[in-house]
């Protein structure tokens, strides 16, 4: 399959000549750098069949972490997150 009809199937986000591929790779790793790494490592946890984790208990998780609260209070004061654990 070439990338055109995967894109058309929706199994990637994107298509780029190769000479764009380093600066869109950068920042999409920008992207995902920027989360919380509580979520981050739950939705890595969740994909993971071997570590059994439930979507529940990787919600609760988060919210027990206090990041889903600065999460909220970030976007309601309009600012940047300020991430606090770095479980990655």
């Amino acid at each position: 399959m070439d990338a055109e009809k995967a894109y058309s199937y929706g199994l990637v986000t994107g298509v780029f000549p190769p000479e764009q591929l380093f600066v869109k790779a950068d920042e999409l790793a920008e992207k995902i750098a920027a989360v919380s790494p509580v979520a981050l490592t739950q939705v890595k946890k969740t994909l993971n069949p071997l570590d059994h984790l439930s979507d529940v208990e990787a919600f609760v998780e988060c919210f027990a972490s206090g990041e889903a609260a600065e999460g909220f209070s970030a976007f309601l004061e309009n600012r940047e997150p300020n991430w606090k654990t770095n479980n990655l």
